[in-house]
């Protein structure tokens, strides 16, 4: 008899799309780690087999999200001093490493963001993973400066924002955002990690929080100084770690008109609502002609001077 692959695939997209709800009434009656361990492996199968046949996102994120939720299940189960799966290999060790066991047990740590993180992936167009949401959630050893693709990003508090708005004016262009941080920024043009802004004119009054890595943060620098020097961005408000050591802090020091050192570290906020702050103090770096205007909507975060000519 011949597959019917169409109807295979549907009836599979079907079920796939429902788990996320259906696996928790099953693993509020599950007491035993290893049946957890059992479902873990067929939702990893059915995942496997989403992304063989190249499924559309939702379908891959509701496995995942699923996944999540068994790997929170089988890490609420087990104590913490046992460790492993529940089963042994033939040598007595356990058949979890331990790196996996840390990971299970910090997903574990916050069940009650999985649902959250989902709705977030949808919102945001990502595909989802467990080392994603551990990120999302600020449990993967990322701290605000990493920003890209699988890597969810640290936003700027609302404070910083709503000074650079007073400054300015107005911010009509974030050339390295989302859609989160468009909840705050409310900028008249964005660009994301989906669209890189480094492919894009940017224009008028600009904010930036450019990705805090190499070699991103050097090119989203020298293209916001070289907008500059080109008359398309009138006036913008750059927010970067004070690496003053780095040739593309000090071309944006030497080309602005002001700056602003942070008194501390700013704590930045993930989608999640957690707080985290880089290993060192942050710059406001301001480009434009109302200077008087920026020192003032900044005086309160640290330092402010205007940079000699």
């Amino acid at each position: 008899m011949a597959l019917n692959l169409p109807a295979v695939t549907d009836d599979f997209v079907k079920s796939a799309l429902a788990l996320p709800d259906a696996i928790d009434p099953i693993l509020s009656q599950i007491t035993d780690p290893g049946d957890v361990v059992d479902l873990i492996d067929q939702t990893e199968a059915r995942e496997h087999f989403a992304r063989r046949l190249k499924m559309e996102r939702p379908v891959i994120n509701a496995l995942v999200c699923t996944r999540l939720k068994e790997m929170a299940g089988w890490a609420l189960l087990t104590p913490p001093e046992k460790g492993g799966r529940g089963k042994t290999s033939a040598g007595g060790a356990p058949v979890f490493s331990k790196h996996t066991v840390a990971s299970y047990r910090k997903v574990g740590d916050h069940v009650d963001k999985i649902t959250d993180y989902w709705r977030w992936a949808d919102e945001e167009d990502a595909v989802m993973s467990p080392k994603q949401f551990l990120d999302y959630v600020g449990s993967g050893d990322v701290i605000a400066t990493r920003h890209g693709n699988l890597v969810v990003e640290w936003y700027t508090p609302e404070e910083y924002i709503e000074a650079a708005r007073k400054a300015m004016g107005s911010i009509d262009t974030d050339p390295a955002s989302s859609k989160v941080a468009q909840k705050m920024v409310k900028a008249d043009t964005f660009h994301t990690a989906a669209d890189s802004g480094l492919d894009y004119d940017w224009l008028g009054n600009v904010f930036m929080n450019p990705p805090f890595k190499m070699p991103d943060v050097s090119d989203f620098v020298n293209k916001l100084c070289d907008e500059v020097d080109a008359g398309n961005v009138k006036q913008a408000v750059l927010l970067t770690n004070n690496n003053t050591d780095t040739g593309w802090w000090q071309r944006a020091a030497t080309a602005s008109k002001a700056i602003c050192f942070t008194a501390g570290r700013i704590s930045f906020y993930n989608s999640a609502g957690d707080f985290s702050s880089p290993t060192n103090g942050q710059t406001f770096i301001y480009f434009g002609r109302r200077v008087r205007s920026f020192c003032a909507a900044f005086a309160a975060f640290g330092l402010t001077l205007e940079t000699p000519k």
